[in-house]
């Protein structure tokens, strides 16, 4: 039951990582430990947008696992399993992916595999598509390590681990695209401010964040301010239309254009807002309106 109970917490931990972008390595170390391995890395072997590379390393410098798969392209050598196609959520230990007599053919065998004391492991295939070939190494097996429970454990950790995998990699999309989303809505000459569908600021540009901070329209932590009370709810209610016309999914809603005036004497902001188009799912926060502020001295 204890050693049920340590698998669980592992496995866990494994989705708990997945969320974050916090090193693994410590966890690494943890599950090594745990299966009889002095050495684990996790290693990108191949990418379509990137080199292969070691993402962490635990007992080994990461560089050497690098270079190995860099250089020698170590694990091209590793991507079928006893005949077959690996597949992710699939592992083996090493003599299952490659014959010693043919391992012991390779450069990367005499230049990493020995020196380091490599030559027994388990390998993980955590993803294996067109995008990317993702492998957990664990090497260096302590001695009197019991294989068999090695290969228990493991058998019960790969597929959560595959899906953490899986798990990551989307988040990390999500990422990237907000962050596109960012740097192209820095592009505009004009500030910018997108609401979610709470009426809470999703993203506002650099401009709007430089510029919108007195003078008749101001940015703050719960939005946007206009100096004048009436000017303010005639903003307050066209961003809630906006965003109940987005949320509803209704008909059309027209963009509302206003004019806020500003206590400088300068020409009034020319204000546009208009609903986003409804998300296909409805749950969750999501951008729901835009507002566009033009300042027609700067134009």
């Amino acid at each position: 039951m204890e050693s049920q109970n340590q698998i669980n917490t592992l496995i866990e931990d494994i989705y708990s990582a997945a969320l974050t972008t916090d090193d693994p390595t410590p966890l690494l170390g943890r599950i090594a430990g745990y299966l009889g391995y002095e050495v684990c890395t996790l290693t990108t072997a191949r990418s379509r947008y990137t080199q292969a590379s070691c993402n962490a390393s635990w007992g080994m410098d990461p560089a050497i696992c690098e270079r190995a798969e860099r250089e020698f392209a170590a694990s091209f050598t590793c991507t079928k399993l006893n005949g077959r196609e690996v597949r992710a959520g699939d592992f083996g230990f090493f003599e299952e992916y490659i014959a010693g007599v043919d391992l012991r053919s390779l450069p990367v065998y005499h230049e990493v595999v020995v020196p380091h004391r490599l030559q027994e492991g388990v390998k993980i295939c955590l993803e294996h598509s067109p995008e990317r070939t993702i492998f957990i190494n664990f090497m260096r097996p302590v001695p009197r390590a019991d294989r068999d429970g090695q290969r228990g454990i493991v058998t019960t950790m790969t597929a959560h681990w595959a899906r953490a995998t899986q798990i990551f990699l989307k988040l990390g999309q999500v990422d990237m695209l907000r962050q596109a989303y960012t740097e192209t809505a820095n592009l505009a000459p004009f500030a910018m401010v997108i609401f979610d569908n709470t009426g809470s600021v999703y993203l506002a540009n650099s401009r709007a964040e430089q510029s919108l901070r007195s003078d008749g329209l101001a940015l703050l932590h719960d939005g946007m301010h206009a100096a004048l009370d009436g000017e303010h709810q005639r903003l307050q209610r066209a961003i809630r239309a906006a965003i109940a016309s987005s949320n509803s999914g209704g008909g059309q809603f027209a963009a509302a254009d206003l004019c806020i005036s500003r206590p400088s004497g300068r020409r009034s902001y020319q204000v546009l807002v208009t609903p986003m188009s409804p998300a296909t799912q409805r749950w969750g926060q999501r951008p729901a309106a835009a507002v566009a502020v033009f300042d027609p001295d700067e134009e």
